[in-house]
């Protein structure tokens, strides 16, 4: 007994000794890491506030330190603020963020370009990785950059440039260790530091199989032939075109050692006016009063499934009880796929039972779209369904109900889902569809089995037109091969889980694998073999122009300027800088220095009519701009004069309206009076915006042809 509470003793004051001590430690930790990031970032003396926080992950403890409203902040500004993070068992700063002051109640204004170079941003973003974290950023190279979009025109926001470091190991990537560092082009501060590394063992890469010995397993599992099918807000369905896909992208990876595959896992409508007997409510005794098309769409309606019928079919498809009552009914349009649609939605309740659904058919054929049902089920406690009884039934509805297509879909590898674990209350199926033998994309059959044989809820994705063949397609050899010299594979490690025995959990493991090179997107054309987009369109890599005529030429700094922005991009290794512009290059020229992006490719019918492959997405620009109207009856091929050029610019810059005013400019130019009556505004304006400061002897030259140098200085001076 005696031994028992001098142990309890003892056991008791070593608690309460340690306690103090661990608590002491911890204080004294995060005091080391305070001073740390005090002593890495001196100017936070300056600051009036400070706040802690922190956090446990993994084990480790992280701190999260803020300090804000430096006494250097000038007044009627809002406060600057410095966020930092520091790994408190490496004392390694993890993140650092720094908003600078901003005044209170006034719009920021920053010129088009920015004020530091890219180079110049690389090395304060390296020196900054360099002082945080020494060691690990002595590991890594730069992978990407992303320059500021410059565009002319007033901005209210600062540019940024985004520099993304990763790990190298044995020269081979790692990803997972990365550094993204941002740096304020305008002030040349870095704004966002953040640091994700953790020190792995690498394995060696003495003994892998060669890289010819990837490609030939790459081919058998990589590319799959799709009918590629995606949506758009602005196009209501689109039409599926045939593409060869890499479904996994970088994550399909081949073990470096013993090839096999796996799969990186960290990684219009109107109202019913129908009566039950489906005749049209009241007769129609004038009818020259509608117009053609007001005939034939009363006409069209009356030809429709009556309501009373489409009734009866959608009460025995969603095997409805005798007591629901149809709530609403609605007959309209799909535009989508231009069928009538009828949606039908009933309720019921009583006291021992209530319920809702809607039914959804084809208004001409009776052909069921969609349906879902819901009642206050009793679920059984233990449900007695097997998956496999629930897929019969499922085959058995879509047999009777969607034969037309059930013949064309498969049952998804990944189905059934069953949303609650080992105990399911009811399965989930997906069937996707095949033309021609080929997968279609986003085109599928979704159905519910409920645990009492009930089925809940039926969807279709499906589209209706017309596939193209894939005769002449590539075949997946000759696609696997176009790949593998085009885009290839490379060497890279990758952090995967594992079981292990005795572990609760998977853990992490650093695997070294072959996988695809990086690329935007991984759909590839199947008859040209071309990286292509989501939409199907040809994806062009952007290539700065190399023009060989203007080195030596007197606007050669303001071509060069445009060049290294972007925002000069007319084809041809030549840029004729002397030779007068037309207006298809102007506005070419504009469209692009304004950012304007046709990945849709949508324009007014009129532009059609004028524009050619070259410039039709700047014409689209322009008449969505609002530059050229339509009844201005534009010519893409005439050369611009001086006052044209001064017309378009003033509508640009947003001077279009007052421009048109007539009667009321002047302007410093001895030949201002030969100006024309329409041109005489836009001249005034873009002369007081110092755009256009006339030629020689005070002269303005108004009918001369603009050429393509004189364009690019002025667009240059605009960046300035």
């Amino acid at each position: 007994m005696k031994k028992y509470l001098v142990t309890l003793v003892v056991a008791v004051m070593l608690i309460t000794l340690i306690g103090p001590l661990a608590e002491a430690r911890d204080d004294a930790r995060m005091r080391e890491a305070i001073l740390l990031a005090k002593r890495l970032f001196p100017i936070t003396d300056t600051y009036q506030q400070f706040f802690t926080n922190q956090h446990m992950t993994e084990g480790k403890t992280i701190y999260h330190f803020e300090w804000r409203g430096s006494s250097n902040d000038p007044a009627g500004f809002n406060p600057s603020q410095i966020m930092l993070s520091v790994d408190g068992e490496r004392m390694l700063v993890t993140n650092y963020s720094f908003q600078e002051a901003t005044p209170r109640n006034r719009t920021l204004n920053f010129a088009p370009l920015p004020k530091f170079t890219e180079e110049q941003a690389q090395r304060t973003a390296a020196a900054l990785a360099a002082r945080l974290a020494p060691q690990e950023f002595a590991t890594m190279r730069l992978f990407r950059v992303n320059a500021p979009t410059v565009r002319i025109g007033k901005r209210h926001w600062p540019h940024h440039y985004s520099f993304h470091y990763i790990q190298y190991v044995n020269n081979i990537p790692f990803h997972g260790n990365s550094l993204f560092i941002n740096v304020n082009a305008d002030s040349g501060e870095v704004a966002h530091y953040g640091l994700n590394f953790t020190p792995y063992t690498f394995p060696s890469p003495q003994g892998i199989i060669p890289l010819a010995q990837a490609g030939e397993v790459f081919r058998g599992v990589g590319l799959r032939l799709v009918y590629q099918r995606s949506f758009s807000w602005r196009n209501e369905e689109s039409k599926p075109f045939l593409a060869y896909v890499l479904e996994d992208g970088r994550r399909l990876s081949i073990d470096a050692f013993t090839g096999r595959v796996f799969t990186n896992e960290h990684f219009l409508s109107f109202q019913d006016q129908q009566s039950p007997d489906g005749r049209l409510a009241g007769s129609v005794k004038q009818e020259h009063a509608f117009t053609p098309q007001e005939l034939k769409e009363i006409e069209l309606v009356a030809g429709l499934l009556p309501l009373v019928r489409v009734d009866a079919l959608a009460r025995e498809i969603a095997a409805l009880p005798v007591i629901a009552t149809l709530h609403s009914s609605r007959l309209y349009l799909d535009p989508r796929t231009e069928q009538r649609i009828w949606n039908l939605q009933y309720t019921w309740g009583t006291e021992d039972e209530q319920g809702s659904a809607f039914v959804v058919l084809d208004a001409a054929t009776g052909a069921l779209e969609s349906f879902y049902y819901g009642d206050n089920d009793k679920q059984e406690i233990k449900p007695t369904m097997t998956q496999d009884e629930a897929l019969v039934l499922a085959r058995q509805f879509l047999t009777r109900w969607v034969g037309d297509k059930y013949g064309q879909v498969e049952l998804a590898k990944d189905a059934p889902i069953m949303p609650f674990g080992e105990i399911s209350h009811f399965y989930s199926f997906v069937f996707n569809r095949s033309v021609n033998g080929i997968p279609v994309v986003n085109d599928n059959l979704f159905i519910t089995v409920r645990h009492d044989s009930r089925i809940t809820n039926y969807n279709a994705n499906w589209y209706r037109g017309e596939f193209v063949s894939p005769q002449g397609a590539l075949t997946k050899g000759q696609m696997s091969d176009r790949f593998l010299a085009d885009v290839g594979l490379e060497l890279s490690y990758v952090l995967t889980q594992v079981e292990q025995k005795g572990e609760r959990g998977p853990v992490p493991q650093i695997r070294l694998v072959y996988q695809p090179k990086e690329l935007n997107s991984y759909l590839f054309d199947a008859f040209k073999g071309g990286n292509i987009d989501w939409q199907g369109k040809a994806i062009v890599p952007v290539v700065k122009p190399n023009y060989t005529d203007i080195a030596r030429h007197w606007a050669y700094g303001d071509i060069k300027l445009l060049v290294e922005w972007n925002l000069l991009r007319l084809p041809g290794n030549e840029f004729r800088p002397d030779q007068d512009m037309n207006l298809g290059d102007l506005l070419s020229l504009l469209s692009t220095a304004a950012g304007w992006d046709d990945s849709i490719g949508i324009g007014p019918e009129w532009i059609k009519a004028i524009a050619n492959e070259r410039n039709i997405s700047a014409l689209n620009w322009a008449a969505q701009s609002n530059l050229v109207r339509e009844d201005e009856k534009i010519d893409p091929a005439a050369l611009v004069t001086r006052e044209m050029l001064a017309f378009y610019l003033a509508r640009l810059t947003g001077h279009g309206e007052t421009a048109a005013l007539e009667g009321i400019w002047t302007a410093p130019f001895r030949d201002f009076n030969q100006v024309g009556t329409k041109y005489q505004g836009s001249v005034a304006i873009v002369h007081a915006l110092r755009l256009m400061t006339g030629a020689q002897n005070a002269m303005f030259l108004p009918r001369t042809h603009a050429t393509r140098a004189q364009v690019a200085v002025i667009l240059a001076r605009m960046l300035r």
